[in-house]
């Protein structure tokens, strides 16, 4: 998993998939959260829990945090889990943004759906496609994920998504 973030470093959302993270990386990180999810299990925790690293800039992993909760990347890694199966290296990609304002006002949510109808993630075999997770409903804003066979086409898909929606 990977943090998206915007240029002034807030957080946007995740990415999750096969491109994520380099594959030496990925099993560094997996080793320390093992660790980490043994010793919760010792202290009898049963239950969600994730680990924020940092990486240096010399490539070496440091955890800075655990949360034992759903967080901002569980509803994307339960979506992936849905869409490709257990095995996470068989997985395209996904990428969330959880506060994509689309306009000045609010739009009634069914305007919403058929402007970006044919990107929309249908199933049935097709692993691609948008799926909106949140709708405001005070303020013109929404909350996506984008899913696709890998990380260019995902972000192909999430480009077309705002430009139908005419953010930039």
């Amino acid at each position: 998993m990977r943090t998206n973030t915007d240029r002034y470093g807030e957080f946007l959302g995740v990415g999750i998939g096969s491109e994520a993270v380099p594959i030496c990386l990925k099993r560094q990180l997996e080793e320390i959260a093992e660790i980490i999810g043994n010793k919760y299990y010792e202290l009898r925790y049963r239950g969600f829990f994730d680990v924020d690293f940092v990486i240096s800039k010399t490539g070496v992993p440091y955890a800075i945090e655990t949360n034992n909760r759903r967080t901002g990347g569980t509803h994307v890694y339960d979506i992936g889990k849905r869409v490709f199966g257990n095995n996470n290296s068989h997985w395209g990609y996904l990428l969330s943004e959880d506060y994509l304002v689309y306009g000045d006002r609010l739009s009634k949510d069914e305007s919403i759906l058929e402007r970006v109808s044919d990107l929309m993630f249908r199933g049935g075999g097709s692993k691609k496609g948008i799926i909106i997770t949140l709708l405001g409903s005070k303020d013109p804003f929404l909350g996506y994920v984008a899913v696709g066979q890998n990380k260019r086409e995902t972000m192909d898909f999430q480009v077309q998504f705002k430009r139908l929606l005419q953010v930039s």
